[in-house]
């Protein structure tokens, strides 16, 4: 997703703001993990997408959120934090259950404080989709990896 500076809205530099807060709050159950955050809005919507992945891209699982802001009354600012709240609780939950708590792979409903919003995931491993992309290429060495 991609930033745009927009008014009343969430920039770059809170949303790097909002990754570092998710690694210091889940410090000790990363793994050699970290998180990224971006958010992003259309004619349709405010979204957002929380991944917590590690360097190499062998672990990468974005867990994206979208609302309706205009049918709820809060602006596009609050919604944006609204879903990162949520998506917060969710990984809250991932830990808590080791791991072991995943989401569908398509947008799903849920509701979370009277509001309606969806929600999907899905772990990747990007490093083997890059050797997969490399093959497929034509670059059997695998070259194109590092």
């Amino acid at each position: 997703m991609t930033l745009a500076k927009q008014p009343n809205f969430l920039t770059a530099e809170d949303c790097a703001e909002i990754s570092q807060l998710l690694d210091r709050k889940f410090t000790g159950l990363l793994k050699q993990r970290y998180f990224e955050a971006a958010v992003n809005k259309d004619s349709q919507g405010v979204y957002a997408k929380v991944a917590l992945r590690n360097q190499s891209g062998s672990f990468y699982y974005p867990v994206e959120a979208r609302v309706a802001h205009m049918d709820h009354d809060f602006d596009e600012r609050a919604a944006a934090l609204f879903l990162v709240d949520y998506i917060t609780e969710y990984f809250a939950e991932y830990f808590r259950e080791d791991g072991d708590v995943f989401l569908p792979i398509d947008w799903t409903d849920y509701e979370w404080g009277g509001v309606s919003l969806q929600l999907k995931g899905q772990l990747l491993n990007l490093e083997v989709e890059r050797l997969a992309d490399a093959l497929l290429a034509g670059d059997s060495t695998g070259d194109q990896l590092h």
